[in-house]
């Protein structure tokens, strides 16, 4: 019996089997390994997919929260510069509410807090009320929903930016969204079911829900304060909701880190799904090998796991290397397994570049949207000289023509800016040469001269500056190039010469230098002679200071030079006005 049994040991098949046993081990081990992979990936691409969703079912409340904070930043401009009263301030946004479907109301809140214009209703006054109290305290763009409006007596989100006017507050200009228009912008469907979106105010106060807000409660998380809720944008987790059942939320915001987007849905089955035939496919898998032989098993693997496990990584490194016009996906009959991280590739790969897509759109949009800004500024600075040039035309006194013509010339020199902002492909920076150039063109329309204008001649280096210095250049030279201009004079009948450079080291120092040669004429009797009293000469030390530059002045018997030293800076982004 034992000699029976040792042969039986020894016996090819046991043998084989034993190996089998010993080969299938590791392979159930990476087996399971593969199979944790394929759920921590599609767990991931859950993840991606419900920020994606979120991102895209927020993108019209998104457009349409920045369309009511942009236009009312617009009309507060508008409203603040209007002549004609509280009348013509009412006409103009009356007529806003008239060509904007989306919005119903619009109004101009003083400082004092009377609201006298307004685009319907009569006026009202909020400086007893407590939101007005704290609006007041801390100034800044404002988002907040009513459910029944000053004049609307409608439930609306309430849009307020701040006005200002010469540097002080002035009010608020506030636009009403009816909150039917804000839910329509909310998905009625979504690429899968139970998804639910909704909008918080910086208060934490629901301000449009896709479906019943009285059923909010019950999806928001459980155990979660609405700051700590805050506390995870641009994060994706799980938690219990409120009804009970765990949910996967996603937090995003949609406009200036104040209003964010919550994005929920039911925790997927993918998970618990692989796991189980993962667990599941270690054991039948050996089995089947013992039964068909090494052959047979290899055979299988092969053709089961590796090579779509090979297509799936060769995807996904077309994919990280940039190849976006490459086919979708398809494994040749793959386990259920591999086709669900098939399909979530796919998602994936699509979410992904319509997100890519989206942006570039944006982009394109904001880029679109800021050259038309500096070109309407462009285009209404030329107005405004236009209509000072006008009104020059009618006046007889000289100091008003004067004074007249200086404004003329400072407005010019502004609008020389945003023309060049508006033209640059970047829309962020202006070449101080083609800044000179454009200056210099204009002097022999405005400069005021009688006699022959002077022999002008230019050296200039390239050097890119960033609006905070370039509007306080343009001023400079606007009043710089004026004097030159003016009381540039010579000696035995000799034709005036002016002479400007622009120069730039290697340590990004600029230097700028006008001269004009001078002789015994008297140019224009009525011009400012920049003796240090006027103000030309106060502007030109003000506009050196902006720049943080220092300024040099030599005189001569037959010259006049003024030189300014400035470094090229980096752009301020905190909202300073240079020009002020």
């Amino acid at each position: 019996m034992l000699g029976e049994t040792v042969e039986h040991v020894r016996s090819l098949t046991a043998r084989l089997l034993g190996l089998l046993t010993f080969a299938l081990f590791p392979l159930a081990l990476i087996s399971l390994y593969q199979t944790q992979a394929v759920v921590d990936e599609a767990e991931n691409l859950s993840r991606i997919a419900l920020r994606a969703e979120t991102e895209r079912a927020a993108i019209n409340e998104r457009k349409l929260l920045e369309e009511a904070f942009g236009a009312a930043k617009a009309l507060g401009s508008a409203v603040r510069t209007s002549a004609g009263g509280d009348g013509a301030c009412s006409d103009i946004l009356r007529r806003f509410v008239a060509d904007n479907p989306n919005f119903i109301f619009a109004g101009f809140i003083q400082a004092s807090g009377m609201m006298s214009c307004a685009s319907q209703g009569d006026p009202v006054d909020f400086s007893g009320r407590p939101t007005w109290t704290e609006a007041v305290t801390d100034i800044r763009p404002r988002l907040q929903a009513n459910t029944s409006g000053a004049v609307t007596k409608r439930s609306v989100l309430i849009a307020s930016h701040p006005v200002f006017s010469d540097g002080r507050f002035a009010g608020y200009l506030s636009i009403s969204i009816p909150h039917d228009v804000s839910e329509q912008m909310m998905p009625q469907s979504a690429q899968r079911d139970d998804f639910w979106l909704l909008t918080l105010g910086p208060d934490g106060s629901i301000l449009s829900a896709s479906g019943d807000e009285s059923m909010m409660v019950d999806i928001l998380p459980a155990g979660i304060s609405r700051s700590e809720l805050f506390g995870r944008v641009n994060a994706v987790f799980n938690a219990p909701s409120g009804a009970g059942p765990k949910r996967k939320y996603s937090v995003i915001p949609i406009f200036d880190g104040h209003v964010h987007a919550v994005g929920s849905w039911p925790l997927a089955s993918t998970k618990n799904s692989l796991v189980g035939r993962g667990a599941s496919a270690p054991l039948v898998f050996p089995i089947l090998m013992w039964l068909v032989g090494i052959a047979v098993a290899w055979l299988g693997l092969h053709n089961l796991v590796i090579r779509h496990i090979r297509a799936l990584r060769d995807a996904m490194r077309r994919f990280a290397l940039g190849e976006r016009n490459a086919p979708q996906l398809r494994l040749q009959n793959p386990p259920e397994e591999l086709a669900q991280a098939e399909r979530s590739f796919n998602r994936m790969v699509t979410i992904l570049t319509e997100t890519e897509e989206r942006r570039e759109a944006d982009l394109h949009d904001k880029t679109v949207l800021l050259r038309e800004v500096h070109h309407r500024v462009k285009n209404n600075l030329q107005l405004i000289a236009s209509i000072t040039n006008l009104q020059m035309r009618h006046v007889r006194a000289p100091e008003t023509r004067r004074v007249l013509a200086q404004l003329q010339r400072r407005v010019r020199g502004l609008a020389t800016i945003h023309q060049k902002l508006y033209t640059t492909p970047d829309l962020t920076t202006v070449d101080a040469r083609e800044l000179v150039e454009s200056m210099v063109a204009q002097m022999d329309q405005i400069g005021g001269r009688i006699d022959e204008a002077p022999v002008v001649t230019t050296h200039l280096d390239s050097a890119m500056l960033y609006p905070d210095q370039a509007v306080p250049l343009s001023m400079l030279l606007a009043e710089a190039l004026n004097n030159a201009w003016k009381h540039a004079g010579s000696f035995d009948g000799e034709r005036a010469r002016l002479e400007i450079r622009l120069t730039q080291d290697s340590d990004d120092i600029l230097q700028l230098v006008i001269e004009n040669s001078r002789g015994p004429d008297k140019i224009d009797g009525d011009a400012e002679i920049p003796d240090g009293d006027g103000l030309g000469t106060t502007l030109m030390s003000a506009f050196v200071s902006q720049l943080e530059g220092q300024s040099d002045v030599e005189t001569g018997d037959d010259f006049y030079r003024l030189t300014v030293r400035f470094a090229a800076a980096a752009f301020d982004d905190n909202g300073s006005d240079p020009a002020a």
